[in-house]
């Protein structure tokens, strides 16, 4: 994927070009988690089910990897996330309890 970037880029710091890049594979690993999605349903094989789970599993967790990062690189995304993340109840409406 070619790097995009909102502004030039030549106004922006390293850091917030490691942000971009580091959105930029969380983006290409959750397609990736949907894609191993589609042929875990699909997979006749058992074995194949089960290889491809695994494969599935490994980009879950890069992506919780990458989003730690990023809560860490930009707490405002922290604050939000505990605000809204795994409570019981309206998901939609728990999020309006912290608009």
């Amino acid at each position: 994927m070619a790097q995009v970037y909102m502004e030039s880029d030549s106004s922006l710091s390293e850091g917030e070009k490691d942000i971009a890049r580091m959105i930029a594979s969380m983006v290409e690993e959750a397609e990736a988690i949907q894609g191993y999605q589609q042929r875990i349903v699909t997979a006749k094989d058992p074995e194949v089910k089960k290889i491809i789970e695994h494969a599935q599993k490994e980009e879950m967790e890069h992506f919780a990897t990458e989003l730690e990062w990023l809560i860490r690189k930009m707490p405002a995304w922290g604050e939000k996330l505990k605000e809204i993340l795994f409570k019981d109840g309206d998901i939609i409406e728990n999020a309006k309890k912290h608009e």
